[in-house]
């Protein structure tokens, strides 16, 4: 899996057929809201983000996902393991 950091303006132009989230209310939020990943598989990487309709801020492994919701930013739980 591929985990990417998106800005919350985004959140509309994201196709939810092609990532593993449902929806805007199921993706995972910045405590300020104002950025969102979404994750999808390797080999299929979606349309919105190709055809540039939606800039990545940043593409993270599984661990490095972990790492970025274990910050003051994203989570007010230091552990979420």
């Amino acid at each position: 899996m591929i985990y990417c950091k998106l800005d919350i303006r985004d959140i509309n132009k994201v196709d939810f057929s092609e990532v593993s989230e449902d929806s805007p209310e199921t993706v995972r939020k910045s405590l300020d809201e104002k950025l969102f990943i979404v994750k999808y598989d390797s080999d299929s990487i979606p349309g919105f983000i190709l055809d540039g309709s939606v800039i990545a801020l940043q593409f993270l492994t599984h661990k490095e996902a972990l790492a970025l919701m274990a910050t003051d930013a994203w989570s007010e739980n230091e552990d979420i393991r």
